[in-house]
């Protein structure tokens, strides 16, 4: 059984999806926590490397009706360690090359925080791959 196929691939909750956007729309470092990796990390992939680029490209993203993402087994949130919902999804590349962006959301019991844990290119592409086994089964 290969790595790819380990990973829990559904079509992302739109209950979900409605919470984060929600919290992505406030944009308030209260309401959306960035780990060091991932605020680099969007630094080196987008020219302006602003937090409202990167909501503005989650948004984008997550508004796409039925998509597919990992269900990642649950997180801890950063301040108070609850668990959290948490899905990776690919997004495209901010400055349109054909590397795709893994990004991975952890949001919190009560709605009112996410933690953005990741966004940077998909290097393993494992994510891309378990998503095309997913839709040809």
């Amino acid at each position: 059984m290969s790595s790819s196929s380990k990973l829990k691939i559904a079509v992302i909750p739109v209950e979900w999806k409605s919470a984060v956007i929600a919290l992505l729309e406030s944009g308030g470092d209260a309401e959306v926590i960035w780990t060091l990796r991932a605020r680099g990390d969007w630094q080196v992939l987008d020219e302006f490397g602003t937090s409202d680029r990167a909501y503005d490209h989650l948004i984008r993203q997550l508004s796409i009706p039925g998509l597919l993402g990992h269900d990642h087994p649950p997180m801890q949130d950063t301040l108070d360690f609850s668990y959290c919902d948490t899905w990776a999804f690919l997004c495209p590349h901010p400055q349109g090359f054909p590397t795709q962006i893994y990004a991975k959301i952890a949001l919190h019991a009560s709605h009112i925080r996410i933690n953005l844990i990741s966004l940077h290119i998909d290097l393993t592409r494992e994510l891309e791959t378990a998503i095309k086994s997913y839709l040809k089964s």
